[in-house]
């Protein structure tokens, strides 16, 4: 049992909540009584506990609603609980109409015994423990007994698979049987599917501890990460608080737990894709060899179908946090620390040898997302006083070459994903810390300062405190580029910093449903192509985007959708 006291469960829920469990069995029971062939059920009886099911979690529903009406604050732990209560209710609901459903199948077997082949009691065996678990499990939030619900899915399914290999060989050869085959398919299929209604009532139970949603094999996952047993994982003593934000798909959470005591008791723990995560690892292991203590030290790697990763906790605020709420000098003493990592980084690494960012070959990879969110934005042409207005697609057409004549004249090994919140500030030891690695490689440094730039112009604040602030810090930051690439005779540094605002600017649209906001980034992404594509014999050298194409000030424009 948790240490903690359960919140809100009085007796009337708990009753409620008794009875509901009760009432599911009980139909389960009917099911089985009518496939051992024990004669027919009442079915006006099924129909009426059906609906007193259906009333009892009405009854438990408004008990939770009622809680957030009378309270206008409430503690995370019993939001949690709150939302683990309607999911194992629902999900108790649907296995007792599952029941209903196979004593309805069943009335279409001839003989009605033809099931008795396929020996189902394993099922009901399996259905019958779990249901057994659930209030126990349920009110004492018991992840121990959480598991053992979960854990029936796996059992049931590998029953069902066993039994449709069979049935669809029987299919074939015996062609006269259809009716009684595709009937006993599909009971077998409602006894599957009422796994799955188990394995999400555990799942619940574990996240109203855990204190996020956590999928069955993410909580084996993590318990493998901290040197637990996967097969009997107790996280009770594990703290884990989801990260939201990330687009990747990949679950991120940070975790404290008496095993990570070595790394001072936390530390960040990411499930996703594979080949993202392989990346982001050797992202990692190779920062650490450039430049010691700027990316997370990796503290497990393990394999599987979701890759999983323990990596450092690293302290402090990001850049983000910073700027949108600190003092001014503050924010620029931070902008310049970060100003000379990047000179560090960009200096140890630099490498002579031209390369070709081809941003508008990014953006192309990018626009079916965009035109998704914003379908208006594939509009056609338009003719305007006899001239013809370009569409984004034509202008991208116009403008292919430039992927070929705009090079950067060296390399740098570059973040690949250099937003405001990717980057961490600790003022407690004055260092920078770089995060979110995967798409760490060698490129134009351009890409990372465009990447940047416009993670400032597209953070949707229209406050003018904070807008002056994130308009603040796009001119330090412009300005330190500019400077950088004098230094270097990089003469194309601004013709290429366009290209790559292009590129940023309206892949950027795909993140941002307000309509007004969304066509003002196009519309200045749309500008510099333009303005890149009225370059005169190819001397880029010679061009400079104006500064107020990246300066959004909310009193002259609007952000509402």
């Amino acid at each position: 049992m948790p240490d903690h006291p359960v919140p809100f469960l009085d007796e009337d829920l708990k009753r409620n909540f008794r009875f509901l469990v009760l009432e599911v069995i009980k139909q389960i029971g009917s099911a089985v009584r009518v496939l051992e062939g024990h004669g027919d059920v009442d079915v006006e009886k099924l129909t009426s506990r059906d609906d007193y099911i259906d009333h009892l979690r009405t009854q438990i529903e408004n008990k939770c609603f009622g809680l957030l009406r009378q309270r206008t604050r409430i503690e995370k732990q019993t939001v949690d609980l709150l939302r683990a209560t309607t999911t194992v209710t629902t999900n108790l609901e649907r296995i007792a109409d599952h029941a209903i459903s196979i004593v309805h199948q069943s009335r279409r077997l001839d003989p009605p015994d033809f099931l008795d082949v396929y020996d189902i009691e394993p099922f009901f065996d399996a259905i019958f423990t779990s249901l057994r678990e659930v209030v126990s499990a349920y009110e004492n939030v018991d992840t121990d007994g959480a598991v053992r619900i979960a854990d029936q899915e796996p059992v049931l399914d590998q029953l069902y698979s066993d039994r449709f290999r069979r049935i669809l060989g029987e299919l074939k050869s015996e062609p006269e049987q259809v009716q009684n085959l595709v009937t006993s398919l599909l009971i077998i299929h409602y006894l599957e599917r009422i796994g799955d209604c188990l394995q999400n009532i555990g799942e619940a139970i574990i996240s109203a501890e855990v204190g996020e949603r956590m999928k069955m094999r993410a909580y084996r996952e993590l318990a493998g990460s901290l040197d637990m047993d996967v097969e009997r994982p107790n996280l009770q003593e594990v703290d884990f608080v989801g990260l939201w934000g990330t687009r990747s798909g990949a679950q991120i959470g940070k975790v404290r737990a008496g095993e990570l005591e070595k790394e001072g008791g936390e530390a960040i723990f990411k499930r996703g894709h594979p080949d993202k995560l392989r990346k982001e690892r050797e992202a990692m292991d190779r920062w650490s060899a450039l430049a010691p203590g700027l990316a997370p030290k990796v503290i497990r790697y393990q394999e599987a179908e979701r890759d999983t990763m323990l990596v450092e906790y690293l302290k402090g605020r990001t850049l983000l946090e910073i700027v949108l709420n600190a003092k001014m000098p503050y924010v620029e003493q931070v902008v310049r620390r970060v100003q000379e990592t990047l000179v560090h980084i960009w200096l140890d690494t630099k490498e002579d040898a031209p390369v070709r960012p081809r941003f508008l070959a990014q953006l192309e990879k990018r626009l079916e997302d965009v035109y998704l969110v914003h379908p208006y934005f594939r509009s056609e042409g338009q003719e305007i006083s006899g001239l013809h207005v370009a569409t984004l697609h034509e202008l991208i057409e116009a403008n292919r070459h430039l992927d070929e004549e705009l090079v950067a004249p060296f390399s740098v090994f570059g973040h690949g994903d250099f937003n405001l919140d990717n980057v961490i500030y600790n003022a407690e030891n004055d260092s920078v810390h770089f995060i979110d690695l995967h798409r760490s490689r060698r490129m134009d440094y351009v890409q990372d300062m465009s990447v940047f730039l416009v993670s400032n112009f597209r953070i949707p604040e229209f406050r003018p405190r904070r807008r002056a602030a994130l308009n603040r810090v796009i001119d330090l930051q412009l300005a330190f580029a500019r400077s950088f690439a004098k230094e270097q005779n990089d003469a194309t540094f601004d013709a290429r910093l366009a290209l790559g605002l292009v590129r940023s600017l309206v892949s950027s649209t795909r993140f941002d449903i307000r309509r007004t906001f969304a066509e003002e980034m196009l519309r200045r992404g749309m500008y510099l192509l333009e303005s890149l594509s009225n370059v005169k014999d190819g001397d880029y050298a010679s061009f400079h985007p104006p500064r107020d194409v990246l300066i959004y000030t909310p009193e002259r424009q609007t952000a509402s959708p």
